[in-house]
């Protein structure tokens, strides 16, 4: 079955895409704490989104990374308790997003998260090419 996303390889959500395909790559369908504390939270395709470490601020996660966890958490299970289908489950995943000081914005969560993930795959490198730092 081929997906209409690959949360790999596109880039931001858009307003064409499907309700529940926008919320099933933006929302938090879970959450990994690694032995060094880190926290990762996965979308539904198990696709780090963001991670944090104790007392720091969220930054996105690396898409690729296969997270060594010691500890998994979920904010919904699927099928018929999915936050497309249940104000509950929406509430819950907009709630964790809060506690990490993350947008609740689908929107706004994609749009942050990858042009932090553009800033450190070409900005950053270009400017210690150019200036040595």
């Amino acid at each position: 079955m081929q997906r209409e996303y690959d949360p790999r390889r596109n880039g931001p959500i858009t307003r064409q895409m499907s309700k529940p395909a926008k919320m099933a790559i933006e929302l938090p369908y879970g959450r990994w704490t690694c032995r060094d504390g880190r926290e990762v939270l996965f979308n539904r395709y198990y696709v780090p989104t963001w991670q944090r470490r104790p007392g720091e601020a969220p930054t996105p996660a690396d898409p690729d990374e296969r997270v060594l966890f010691e500890e998994q958490d979920w904010f919904w299970t699927g099928g018929d308790n999915a936050p497309w289908r249940r104000a509950r489950t929406l509430a819950r995943c907009e709630a964790a997003l809060s506690a990490w000081g993350l947008p609740t914005d689908m929107f706004e969560l994609s749009r942050q998260r990858f042009a932090a993930a553009y800033v450190a795959a070409h900005v950053v490198p270009t400017l210690r090419f150019k200036y040595g730092f």
